[in-house]
């Protein structure tokens, strides 16, 4: 069976994980331009809907010029 799959459970495990990958292509600038745009447009998603944070956590209200104090 061909492809990759990865599994990982926080920050130290992404970098691991990208850096075997990176290892075994040729252009590893590709695969992370790739996981770069996948990370800004599901960041822009966010927005859009209001959340929730990366982490799950509701976003806190946003600061307009009518709950903006002082």
């Amino acid at each position: 069976m061909d492809g990759i799959i990865v599994k990982m459970d926080g920050l130290d495990a992404v970098r691991k994980k990208l850096t075997e990958v990176a290892t075994r292509i040729s252009q590893p600038g590709a695969l992370l331009k790739a996981i770069g745009d996948r990370m800004v447009e599901q960041t822009k998603q966010r927005f859009e809907s209001g959340g929730p944070a990366p982490d799950g956590s509701p976003w806190k209200k946003p600061k307009t010029p009518k709950n903006i104090s002082g």
